[in-house]
């Protein structure tokens, strides 16, 4: 564990000591600087903020060889970043994914399964300050492992007027609605409206139902058209904590997991970047490479 944070790692000690033992954990080391690893690495996970990811990665790529990382999102700020590390991992025989955890839950594994095939697939995501900039890119993850489209475009920008400080320091947010579109006519409607207390829905339609994700009370809502029925299930919205032993376990099983692989996400990650620089240049009139998100 590193961080250069002394009450980070204190902190993360602490709650290490008041878990129950388990006989399969060797040693634990903390550290607050990556020069205290001595060792190649089988798997590394990057929980830093996206501004300081890639000088992380290369910081400790240039001390230690690592074999397969995980990646939280945002994943970079800008395409050259992306372009730089996903050229070192090639050349070096380095695996990645990224965590857009919602492809690990079983509802969407279901879901896949029952909207294959159908016509005239919609998935909307609506709310309020749920954080569209930095969680658009897993509502863009989810759309295409739903539908199988991996080459995705905006068909409507319809962002707020307006830059809002996100909740971290150096960070933006962005509202308004965004509708995105894949090759097959399925879309994506992304929209936050920036007003009162944080709320999100997620809704899919097809030619035939209507499913209503309700993550908080972790139900699914269908609402057959033809019939007019309504049944509700309920569903196991899985914690980060209950996900993240099992890809690290597959990643050494199989070398392989069920998240995005980078290069796939670099895709989707391109596509939201030049959007929101392209927003950020309308309203700041200041032309931008780095997306602050």
């Amino acid at each position: 564990i590193v961080d250069p944070s002394s009450n980070s790692l204190h902190l993360a000690k602490k709650r290490y000591l008041k878990m129950p033992a388990n006989r399969n954990i060797r040693s634990v080391g903390f550290f607050e600087s990556i020069y205290g690893i001595d060792s190649d690495i089988d798997i590394v996970i990057i929980a830093t903020n996206a501004d300081v990811r890639r000088k992380v990665i290369d910081n400790l790529l240039n001390h230690v060889h690592v074999h397969n990382f995980i990646l939280e999102k945002v994943v970079f700020q800008s395409l050259e970043d992306f372009q730089i590390i996903i050229k070192r991992f090639n050349k070096n025989g380095i695996n990645a994914w990224v965590n857009c955890g919602r492809r690990l839950w079983p509802i969407f594994h279901e879901l896949k399964v029952e909207i294959l095939g159908k016509s005239n697939i919609t998935m909307i995501v609506s709310g309020n300050n749920w954080g569209l900039a930095c969680n658009m890119i897993h509502m863009l993850d989810i759309f295409s492992f739903l539908t199988g489209e991996k080459e995705i475009s905006i068909c409507e920008c319809d962002l707020n007027k307006k830059i809002y400080q996100s909740i971290r320091d150096g960070f933006i947010e962005l509202g308004g609605k965004i509708v995105v579109e894949n090759k097959r006519g399925n879309k994506l409607i992304l929209s936050d409206g920036k007003k009162g207390t944080a709320s999100i829905k997620m809704r899919i339609e097809t030619d035939s139902e209507k499913i209503e994700l309700d993550q908080i009370n972790e139900k699914v809502i269908r609402f057959n058209k033809s019939t007019n029925e309504i049944s509700v299930e309920t569903i196991n919205v899985p914690l980060q904590s209950e996900l993240t032993h099992i890809v690290v376990q597959d990643i050494l099983n199989t070398g392989n997991s069920g998240l995005t692989e980078l290069e796939e996400s670099f895709f989707l990650h391109r596509l939201m970047i030049k959007t929101f620089n392209q927003h950020i240049l309308s309203v700041t009139r200041k032309k931008i490479d780095i997306c602050p998100i």
